[in-house]
């Protein structure tokens, strides 16, 4: 990963933002690996990771041998989040950022395996920065736009990646920022802050496992 080039972009929200780049080949490599053996043994011996999370999601693991490979990709490319909002940042963007580890010694790292119909609600991360890469998304938004359920709504929220911030101009006060992450967004990353709420809505057209890989990221 070392001679390989990273483009990075930060995307604003409201006074907040993400990052978001393309995962290296290498790094990605490695993933896939990893979650393919799982998926193979079918799971067999691995650590469930379910009880630290939110979603209700049936199949969420601890990854392990793709942890030395991400943390160094998250100590290349965090300071970047810090500077995308501005200079004052930059005591924080020259620290040192790494994804964290469990009191058990298991890194704060993990993989969903995503079935249709399953949700991850509203919820929040712990640490400074938290990740998702997209390893597999098998639909598309404009099938899932058309789906019966969805298609005929004023609302559509089939299948994105939303956060829910504050915003004083609305009332109740909470605007959303979506990612019509469909197959197109396999291989990207997107790094934000671990306390900004976000959401996953189910996908319903497809029969295959989207597949996200997240962890959380602290700095010292």
């Amino acid at each position: 990963m070392s001679n390989e080039n990273i483009d990075v972009s930060f995307r604003d929200i409201y006074r907040l933002g993400y990052l978001e780049l393309s995962v290296p080949k290498t790094v990605m490599d490695i993933i896939q690996d990893e979650i393919t053996t799982m998926d193979k043994t079918k799971f067999e011996g691995y650590v469930p990771y379910n009880n630290n999370l939110a979603g209700s999601i049936q199949h969420e693991y601890v990854l392990r041998k793709s942890f030395e490979a991400l943390n160094e990709l998250v100590s290349k490319v965090s300071p970047f989040y810090w500077r995308g909002q501005g200079d004052w940042n930059e005591h924080i963007a020259v620290k040192k950022h790494a994804i964290r580890v469990n009191p058990n010694g298991d890194p704060d790292l993990w993989v969903n395996f995503q079935q249709p119909g399953e949700v991850n609600p509203m919820h929040t991360h712990g640490g400074a920065l938290s990740f998702v890469i997209w390893i597999q998304l098998p639909f598309t938004m404009e099938d899932e736009f058309n789906h019966p359920s969805v298609k005929n709504s004023n609302f559509k929220t089939a299948a994105q990646f939303r956060f829910h911030y504050a915003d004083a101009s609305i009332r109740g006060g909470i605007g959303d920022y979506f990612i019509n992450a469909d197959h197109t967004f396999e291989g990207k990353m997107i790094i934000f802050p671990a306390d900004l709420v976000h959401s996953v809505s189910p996908f319903r057209t497809s029969n295959r496992y989207r597949i996200s890989v997240s962890g959380n990221i602290a700095y010292e």
